[in-house]
């Protein structure tokens, strides 16, 4: 379920406005402040959990650089050839 809720945020706010318009139309007394507010907080947290999701998924240059700058300076070892016995 966490996977779901970090792949795809925007859904989940979706589903949740939704049922919030739901409790209101059978009458559940959330005035329109409160709605834009739950509205706001949703918002918020489904774009931290999009930036959470994204950070897992992506490596930094800085780490790419590191390796490219060591697989640049580290010197492989020559293998001699071998050599044909006649």
């Amino acid at each position: 379920m966490l996977s779901f809720i970090e792949s795809e945020p925007a859904m989940v706010i979706g589903v949740l406005d939704a049922v919030i318009m739901l409790l209101i139309s059978f009458g559940v007394p959330i005035s329109g402040d409160q709605k834009v507010q739950i509205d706001g907080v949703l918002a918020a947290v489904g774009a931290l959990v999009a930036a959470y999701a994204t950070r897992q998924l992506v490596t930094p240059t800085s780490k790419v650089q590191a390796l490219v700058n060591k697989a640049l300076v580290t010197p492989t070892p020559l293998v001699p050839k071998p050599e044909v016995v006649k």
